[in-house]
């Protein structure tokens, strides 16, 4: 039963370790596209709120405008962030799903292994 165990807890381990290296690659890819425009946006943001604040402190916008792009500027961040955090559960969802039904795969396939076993032992015990 420990050895069962123990080489159940290592079939986890190892799918764990490798399993991103046989994901479909085009899902990768797509996730690697989000992160890359999610990055561009942030650094378009960031880059914007720079000039604003450039602009504010040279006197070349009234405060009434400074105050209003910021909103717009903290707006379109909010945004991004809400963006980038439901795609960040969206990928933990799967992935605990993903893990919770290999380790009930392997589950159901140490019983089935522990109860033919078992057969077997019952089979022979009973043999004169």
């Amino acid at each position: 039963m420990l050895q069962t165990t123990v080489g159940f807890v290592a079939l986890i381990v190892v799918f764990l370790l490798i399993s991103p290296f046989f994901s479909k690659k085009n899902e990768r890819l797509e996730d690697q596209d989000k992160s890359l425009v999610n990055l561009a946006e942030k650094e378009a943001i960031y880059t914007e709120f720079v000039d604003l604040e450039y602009d504010y402190m040279m006197g070349k916008i009234t405060e009434h405008e400074y105050k209003t792009m910021k909103e717009h500027i903290t707006s379109l961040a909010t945004n991004v962030a809400r963006r980038e955090r439901s795609l960040f559960e969206a990928a933990e969802d799967a992935i605990e799903q993903e893990i919770r039904q290999e380790v009930e795969k392997s589950l159901r396939n140490d019983f089935q292994g522990a109860r033919t076993q078992s057969v077997r032992c019952n089979a022979t015990d009973y043999q004169t």
